[in-house]
């Protein structure tokens, strides 16, 4: 008796896992990937010292920080909402790239002098 090899299957599921599923895998992988480089990319430009070259260099585009780094974010949130498996973790990963802005009372303003 001659037994046929078994095709992989999903973790948790009984159906064969096909080119298909494999190819949208490696989509969502690369796309994870890149959203956790952007990420480093975005964290390692905010701590970068004024006197950098980098700093220099994006000093030269006459452009707000603050403009920069909501751009930033603005270009990163979408990127798990794709790649999420989950729908809802990826939206409120995506949300979470706005932190929600603080109202500025007197004694904010006091503690950043």
């Amino acid at each position: 008796m001659v037994r046929r090899p078994v095709p992989p299957t999903e973790k948790g599921s009984k159906r064969p896992v096909n080119d298909s599923m494999l190819r949208e895998r490696n989509k969502r992988t690369v796309l994870m990937i890149l959203w956790a480089v952007l990420i480093c990319c975005a964290v390692i430009g905010s701590l970068l010292p004024a006197a950098s070259p980098v700093m220099v260099a994006v000093g030269r585009l006459h452009v707000s920080d603050k403009v920069l780094h909501f751009c930033a974010c603005l270009a990163l949130s979408p990127l798990p909402v794709i790649g999420f498996r989950d729908r809802r973790s990826g939206i409120v990963a995506g949300l979470s790239m706005f932190p929600p802005a603080r109202p500025h009372s007197p004694d904010s303003l006091k503690s950043t002098l």
